[in-house]
């Protein structure tokens, strides 16, 4: 499990101050991009191979509103042969208590930007995305 604290910032939230529902897809690819850096690191060239997102999917559960203190937990849940599912789960931190307030799964497929082509996800890979 990793980690990520997220700040809301103003231009995240509309009229009523509730984070709009399209950035917590945003919140969940700056998890991403920090999950990916401190579990795969210098595993990937990510100029040459690397992840691109295939499919998205959000459970909203409570409105994050502008102030709101919150963290994100990303794992992996799953690597195929060609792709990778990761779990999210945003929560609110609120007088030391962590509350759920969405969460979701993103799958990523291998792609091979030289080629422009899908690719097999390597096998170094795997063994650093499985717990």
């Amino acid at each position: 499990m990793h980690t990520t604290s997220i700040q809301v910032r103003f231009s995240d939230c509309d009229s009523f101050k509730h984070v709009n529902n399209a950035v917590y897809l945003t919140y969940a690819e700056q998890a991403r991009i920090h999950f990916f850096d401190d579990v795969l690191g210098k595993a990937i060239d990510w100029k040459a191979k690397g992840l691109i997102l295939a499919k998205a999917e959000v459970n909203y559960i409570l409105p994050i509103l502008l102030h709101d203190k919150i963290e994100i937990d990303t794992k992996c849940v799953k690597v195929g042969s060609k792709s990778v599912r990761l779990h999210y789960s945003i929560w609110k931190l609120d007088k030391g208590a962590r509350i759920e307030m969405c969460n979701g799964e993103t799958v990523l497929v291998g792609f091979d930007y030289i080629a422009n082509r899908s690719m097999v996800i390597e096998d170094n890979w795997k063994n650093l995305l499985l717990p």
